[in-house]
Order: structure tokens, then sequence, then C-alpha cells
């Protein structure tokens, strides 16, 4: 019995090894800095809530957004609950992960047209269904 207490206390150390690393993964990497904008052209202001986001004053959870190509846009996330960010990989676009009642933003170029997956890079929360699309046109 006592062998195999010590095994399951070894293998939930371990677990939480990986989820500890996998949360830090690629900080000591050099990142590039942030491109720097002037007034974005279109300012989106979503809500994080539960395993969804919100546009401000709509009820539709995780909704399109649409942008023009060229447009400089801001993305402002407000977090209602639980701890979350706001992604787009193909703009390197990111706020930082911030918790329930707190706000972050991103402002990036819309420099490509096409449909991009939106997405919260926290645990889970991405296969969760905490997912939209930004279309740039």
């Amino acid at each position: 019995m006592r062998g195999e207490s010590m095994y399951k206390v070894l293998m939930t150390a371990l677990l939480l090894l990986a989820a500890v690393s996998l949360a830090f993964a690629g900080g000591n990497q050099e990142e590039e800095a942030p491109q720097e904008f002037d007034d974005p052209d279109r300012v989106i202001e979503l809500t994080a809530e539960d395993m969804e986001f919100f546009l401000e004053h709509g009820d539709e959870p995780n909704p399109e957004l649409t942008v023009q190509e060229g447009e400089i846009v801001e993305i402002r996330l407000r977090v209602a609950e639980g701890t979350h960010d706001w992604v787009v990989d193909e703009f390197q676009a990111s706020t930082e992960m911030t918790r329930a009642g707190g706000s972050t933003s991103v402002v990036f170029e819309a420099d490509q047209t096409g449909e991009f997956e939106y997405y919260c890079s926290v645990a889970s929360h991405r296969a969760l269904g905490m997912y939209g699309t930004l279309v740039v046109q």
C-alpha cells in the first residue's frame, strides 16, 4: 500500500510540473517588441465570461468580429469571471492574461484578409469552446 501511495504522490507531482511548464513555456525566449500604433481605426469591446466572449452590448457568445484590411484594431477585453486573454496568432495579437474584475487591451494591424480564429489561451479554455472568428475584408 505504501508503494502505491508514493506512486500517486510522484505522478501528481509530475502532472503539476508539466502543467506549470506548459503555462510558462516560451517565457525565456526573446520576444519581438510590440509594434506601436497611433489611434486605432476600430475599437472592439469584449467581455470574457465563463467560457465565452461577448460584445459589449451583445448577447451572442463568441461573435464574429469583422474589420477592414489595413485597419488598426484595438481589442479591449473586460474579464467578468475567471482568468482570460484574447489571442489571434496570425497577427501576433494577444492581450495579457487578466483576472475577474480586470481589463486589458491589444492593438494590431489587420494587414491580411481572410478568416482567423481568435481564442482564449488560458488552460483548456479554447478546447472548451472559448473561440470565435475574426473576419478581415
